[in-house]
């Protein structure tokens, strides 16, 4: 399993300094430049993304998130069912700088098929459940449509600076390859240059 050494530095560490990197694009743009892109990222049931694919859609996601002002560091509620929309949500909010959390406290922007509840001022992508207020909630469709035509650029993020929050615990971005959770194993095994099957 891939460890912190292994994780891409746009700055690297030292003794008095954290260091630059983003999760995402360790997991997705560097296997681009590196000639990987036509290579298979992630598989479903009757689907497949190579990695140029999936860099498109979590850039379109990520694009939209920005619009609502998304700045590093703020916190997104991801609740998810389906695995690749849950995937996409977060590798664009590592690409964002921002962190993936599992609980709607202090969220700048919830994305949830219902498992999570909206909260009332506060920007939501809705998957597969109809928006009820148009000014706060976009339906993810749609959203996706207008976010491919300004996609998101990757944020240089902080090595000392909090990637995810999930079961109360909060986990440092030089940290997510040494973590077990979901989303730490997808940018490990992405960013490894494995296949990841959902």
């Amino acid at each position: 399993m891939a460890t912190r050494t292994d994780l891409t530095w746009f700055r690297a560490p030292s003794a008095d300094r954290p260091g630059t990197t983003n999760l995402c694009y360790h997991a997705l743009d560097r296997r681009v430049i590196r000639g990987e892109a036509s290579e298979i990222a992630l598989t479903t049931a009757g689907q497949a993304y190579d990695v140029a694919a999936l860099l498109a859609e979590v850039g379109a996601l990520g694009g939209v998130m920005r619009s609502f002002d998304l700045a590093p560091g703020q916190v997104v509620a991801i609740g998810l069912g389906d695995p690749v929309t849950r995937a996409l949500a977060v590798l664009a909010t590592l690409r964002l700088g921002a962190v993936v959390a599992d609980t709607t406290d202090d969220a700048a922007m919830v994305l949830t098929d219902g498992s999570l509840e909206p909260l009332a001022g506060v920007p939501a992508l809705l998957h597969g459940t109809a928006s009820q207020d148009p000014v706060w909630q976009l339906e993810w469709e749609f959203a996706l449509s207008a976010g491919r035509t300004d996609p998101a650029a990757v944020v240089d993020v902080a090595g000392d600076a909090p990637a995810l929050r999930l079961d109360g615990m909060t986990v440092l971005t030089r940290d997510v390859l040494d973590d077990g959770s979901e989303p730490a194993r997808l940018v490990a095994a992405l960013g490894a240059g494995e296949v990841v099957v959902l």
